[in-house]
This record gives C-alpha cells, sequence and structure tokens, in this order.
C-alpha cells in the first residue's frame, strides 16, 4: 500500500479512454452494458460503487481501476470498502475525494474539527493493501470557493479526472440526484426502504436539505459550461437533459 501523487495519478490517465459509472438509475443499464463499460481503459466508481458491480456485473460491469471515495465510512455517507473484491476487480488506487485539511476558520464543519485526519486514520487502518491518492488541496478548495458548497463525490469526481490528459470520459450515472440511485448501490436512506427510483431521488434530496453540505444547484451551475464546453466529455441522457433544464 503506497500513497501516490497526484501527478502520478494523472500519469496514468494519460490518453486512456475512461468512464465513470455512478449510481444513478439510466436506460443504459440493461443486461449486456457491463461489457461495454470494462471495454474501457479505466473504469472509475465512487463510494459504495463498487458493490454495483459486484452485484450486477452484466449490467455495471466487472472492473474497478480507481475508486473515488470520501474516506466516510458510515453507512448513510460513503459507505465500507470491500478491498478484497476491490483488488479482484483490478483496482489500482482510491483516491479521497477531499483533502486532509484542518482550517479552524473554514466554513464547512469537515474541516474545522479534525474530521478528515480522523477518517484518513481509519482508512489507513483499515485498508487492505490498495494504494491510494487525494485530490489536491489547491484543485478543491478551489471548487470549494467558486460552488460556495461542498461538491459531492462524484463532482468531485469527474472534474478532478478531467484535470488530467485523458483522451476521453464518459460520464455515466450521474444526475445530481435527480433519479436518486440503483438499489445496488443504495436501497434505504436514513433508515428508510426507497419504494423506487422517485422515491429514492425524495429520501437522498431532503436528507441533502437537512444537513445543509451540498447545494446541488450550485454544482450544476458550476458543472455545466465545464462538462458542456470540453470536447472530451461525453455522458447519458439524463445528465444532458438536467444540464439542459439549468
Amino acid at each position: 500500500m503506497n500513497e501516490l501523487s497526484e501527478k502520478e495519478l494523472f500519469k496514468y490517465l494519460n490518453n486512456k479512454r475512461v468512464v465513470i459509472v455512478g449510481p444513478a438509475p439510466e436506460e443504459e443499464y440493461v443486461a449486456g452494458f457491463g461489457e461495454y463499460i470494462d471495454s474501457f481503459d479505466v473504469v472509475v466508481r465512487v463510494n459504495r460503487g463498487w458493490r454495483m458491480s459486484k452485484q450486477n456485473p452484466e449490467v455495471f460491469g466487472f472492473k474497478t481501476n480507481i475508486l473515488y471515495h470520501c474516506l466516510d465510512f458510515d453507512e448513510e455517507n460513503g459507505g465500507y470498502i470491500d478491498y478484497d473484491f476491490l483488488k479482484k476487480s483490478k483496482c489500482e488506487t482510491i483516491v479521497s475525494c477531499y483533502p486532509n485539511i484542518n482550517d479552524i476558520n473554514h466554513r464547512d464543519i469537515m474541516f474545522n474539527m479534525g474530521i478528515r485526519q480522523h477518517c484518513f486514520e481509519l482508512f489507513l487502518k483499515q485498508n487492505g493493501g490498495v494504494d491510494y491518492s487525494f485530490v489536491s488541496d489547491g484543485f478543491y478548495l478551489n471548487l470549494d470557493s467558486k460552488m460556495n458548497t461542498r461538491p459531492n463525490s462524484g463532482t468531485v469526481a469527474f472534474l478532478h479526472l478531467l484535470q488530467s490528459n485523458l483522451s476521453h470520459l464518459e460520464i455515466i450515472g450521474f444526475s445530481f440526484f435527480s433519479k436518486g440511485y440503483v438499489a445496488s448501490y443504495r436501497s434505504s436512506i436514513d433508515g428508510i426502504s426507497a419504494k423506487d427510483a422517485e422515491h429514492s431521488e425524495h429520501l437522498v434530496l431532503d436528507r441533502m436539505r437537512k444537513a445543509q453540505n451540498h447545494n446541488i444547484k450550485r454544482q450544476i451551475d458550476f458543472c455545466k459550461p465545464v462538462l458542456t464546453n470540453d470536447s472530451r466529455v461525453s455522458f447519458s441522457k439524463s445528465m444532458k437533459k438536467v444540464l439542459n433544464e439549468k
């Protein structure tokens, strides 16, 4: 288990065809689609996204070359990591979506109470031998400042990937929570079982409104010009719809 610099991570991504697979329901998510996902040079997932590939690889693919994770292992947040399964699915690196910052003056409680250091120490204790990396302080703080909110893990992940010289990034399964989650990613929120995608959407957005950590509109407003003006990016119909509606 080694720590990789951001530079080393980006070198690995250089000229690669990359797909980031998210948990939002998609019409593409049908039997046989997993083969298409696994055809990419690099398959990226976020938080408990590895569960989708473990439970239903014919739909979601089997490979997970990079896992972006918030390093908060509570089941209502990032969830635990199955390191043995990740290694079987070719995972080379776990990337922390949030840097290890401790700043008493930061508006986000996550960075001013030693929370990130605690998360990282727990991660090191539990890690089953997978290399790891962090998004850089400068990259994250720039996002945080411009959005004036804490970006969700998935938002951090696809924006961070675009900092590299990858050749193509396909974004699928991300809709800024307008469709909730597929059941294999998360079937309940705050102890309430989601009846369907619409109910899942209601539950997750209600949770975020109460916590007041992630402002979805600000994330969409920031991401729209970035994603639509980068010729390397393609995304699903659901993401396109969300970006066009805002």
